[in-house]
């Protein structure tokens, strides 16, 4: 493979990174439609000038209970079968799947471990639900934390899953 071949291709899946993390952006953050930037900078005025909003959204709408939610979904799906909740359960894992293969694709050496791929989730997972919380178009919820970190992981076996079956056919 050249060296063309192989900037063509670093390319492509920077620029794929780039659109999914897009989408996942718009489906997280702006899930009720269009936003105006004019909005989001006053929601994010109000919430720097009146800091005490932030406590009391998270305290009042938010989870800070781990599996909460997560709890409530498992029960929705088996007494109620109500499919949102397996929806909202399966999406937010879904979701970080293809950042746990994407990261390890583009950045070999700096997503080389689970570890490494756990903490790129969490973390963006967190970027996500902070800013749902400060600029109130959403609320933050600790199980998707928990969710979208064990999606990325996922996506990460994946990952490594199919680089060795790829690999051993290469030595064959």
């Amino acid at each position: 493979m050249t060296l063309l071949t192989k900037l063509l291709q670093k390319c492509g899946l920077f620029l794929l990174l780039l659109l999914y993390l897009y989408i996942l952006c718009r489906v997280i953050l702006f899930k009720f439609g269009s936003i105006e930037p004019s909005f989001l900078i006053d929601q994010l005025q109000y919430s720097f000038s009146e800091q005490s909003s932030i406590t009391e959204r998270l305290v009042d709408g938010g989870n800070i209970v781990p599996f909460r939610e997560i709890e409530r979904n498992i029960h929705s799906i088996r007494h109620d079968q109500d499919w949102r909740g397996f929806v909202q359960f399966a999406g937010n894992i879904i979701a970080f799947v293809p950042l746990g293969i994407l990261l390890p694709l583009l950045f070999k050496k700096g997503f080389a471990s689970l570890f490494r791929m756990m903490l790129a989730s969490f973390f963006v997972s967190l970027i996500l639900e902070v800013s749902q919380l400060v600029l109130q178009i959403g609320r933050f919820d600790v199980d998707d934390l928990i969710l979208n970190t064990t999606g990325g992981v996922l996506g990460y076996i994946i990952y490594v899953i199919c680089y060795r079956a790829l690999s051993r056919r290469q030595i064959t």
